[in-house]
C-alpha cells in the first residue's frame, strides 16, 4: 500500500501477484492487485481479478467500487455507474465509493445533484456517513437544527463507526457549535472503542467552555491510553 501510494506501481506487479496467494483477506489482496493492474493499463486483467474475488466471497462495496473504476477506464460509463450505485447500496459508508458517486452527481447536476444524491444515500439501511456529510452541509448553511437532528439519529442508531464521533465533534467545532460537542459526544464517547481524535476534540470543548472537572476526568482517561502521538498534547 505504501508503494502504491508513493507511485511505485511499476515494481509492484510481482509482489501483488504473490499477495493473492499469501493474504488471507481476499478482498484486500484482490483490490490491491486490481488497482496495480489498472494503473498498468492491464484493464482486462484487472477486471478478471475483481470478478475472481466476487466469485470467492460475493460482492462487497469495495470490490464493486474498484470494478466500477476499471469499467470507467475501459470507457463503459453506464456500466461503471450501475456498479458504483450497487456498491453504495451494499455499503453506503464506504468513503471511496461514496465520494466518487457524489462527485459524479455534482458534475452532472451541480449542488442540487450533490444534495439529492446525499439524501438518497442517507435513506439506505445502515447508512451513517451520508448523514454526517449532509449534516456538515446544514451546519455550513446555517441550518443548525437540521444538522443536530441528523447527528441525533446517527448516534441513536448505534451503527456508526469510531470515525463518526471525530467527524461530528470536528464539524461542530469548526462551525462554532462547541456546547453541542459536549451534549452529543460526551455521553457516548468510549476511550477504548472510539477514535482518540474525538476525545481530543471533546477535551478542547471542555477547555473552551471552562468545564474543568469534566475535562480533567477525560484527560486522565485519554492519558491512560498511552498513545504517543496524543500523549504529548
Amino acid at each position: 500500500l505504501s508503494g502504491l501510494n508513493d507511485g511505485f506501481v511499476a515494481v509492484l506487479e510481482d509482489s501483488t501477484n504473490r499477495l493473492l496467494v499469501i493474504d488471507p483477506i481476499i478482498e484486500r489482496s484482490h483490490v490491491i492487485r486490481g488497482i496495480v493492474l489498472t494503473k498498468l493499463n492491464r484493464l482486462d486483467d484487472a477486471k478478471t481479478i475483481m470478478n475472481a474475488a466476487i466469485d470467492k466471497i460475493g460482492p462487497t462495496g469495495t470490490l464493486l467500487t474498484n470494478l466500477a473504476k476499471v469499467e470507467a477506464e475501459r470507457g463503459h460509463e453506464k456500466l461503471a455507474d450501475d456498479l458504483l450505485w450497487q456498491a453504495i447500496q451494499l455499503d453506503p459508508n464506504q468513503s471511496n465509493g461514496l465520494v466518487w458517486w457524489l462527485s459524479i452527481q455534482q458534475e452532472r447536476d451541480g449542488e442540487k445533484g450533490y444534495l439529492k444524491a446525499l439524501e438518497k444515500a442517507a435513506m439506505l439501511q445502515g447508512s451513517w456517513l451520508p448523514q454526517l456529510w449532509l449534516a456538515r452541509h446544514h451546519l455550513e448553511s446555517g441550518n443548525i437544527s437540521g444538522a443536530l437532528n441528523l447527528y441525533r439519529d446517527v448516534l441513536a442508531s448505534g451503527t456508526y463507526s469510531s470515525e463518526a464521533l471525530m467527524m461530528i465533534s470536528g464539524d461542530l467545532g469548526n462551525n462554532n457549535q462547541v456546547p453541542m460537542i459536549v451534549d452529543l459526544v460526551a455521553p457516548v464517547f468510549d476511550t477504548s472503542a472510539h477514535d482518540p481524535r474525538a476525545g481530543m476534540n471533546l477535551l478542547q470543548a471542555y477547555i473552551h467552555l471552562g468545564r474543568r472537572e469534566e475535562g480533567e476526568a477525560l484527560l486522565s482517561r485519554l492519558y491512560a491510553l498511552n498513545l504517543t502521538p496524543y500523549k504529548q498534547h
